[in-house]
């Protein structure tokens, strides 16, 4: 799997000049925070049983949804880590973050039905370039 992630790191530099990282996993969520761990510019794959310890270790302002109100209701409650929330109740989870905290407790399991696909229509693309090597503008 290493190889095939490697393959299109160099693919996309080869093809576009950018540096990417990527990372793959179970679903959706482990390959997104795999690709974060990963950068810059490295590969990292999760397996199945290599999934939750790498969850646990996580803050809970990794996880999609938990942004800084949260995460700071979470922490007042001692929760800080993706392990601390996995532990809870999801009927807590639900009473600090309301229908938030179901979803936050299926993530920190590493479930994830999101599907993978474009999110948005690409408007435009640059590429750096440095000035030297571009064209005096035309008027």
């Amino acid at each position: 799997m290493l190889e095939v992630l490697a393959a299109v790191v160099d693919a996309v530099w080869q093809g576009t000049g950018l540096r990417v990282s990527v990372g793959a996993g179970r679903s959706k969520l482990v390959a997104k925070l795999g690709s974060t761990a990963a950068k810059p510019r490295g590969q990292r794959v999760n397996t199945r049983s290599q999934e939750q310890e790498f969850l646990d270790v996580l803050p809970v302002a990794a996880l999609p949804g938990i942004g800084p109100v949260a995460a700071a209701r979470l922490r007042e409650v001692g929760i800080n880590t993706v392990a601390q929330l996995r532990a809870q109740p999801v009927r807590l989870l639900e009473r600090l973050l309301g229908t938030a905290g179901g979803a936050a407790r299926s993530m920190a399991v590493g479930q994830d039905s999101r599907t993978v696909g474009p999110s948005r229509e690409v408007k435009a693309s640059a590429r750096n370039a440095p000035w030297t090597s571009m064209s005096p503008p035309h008027n």
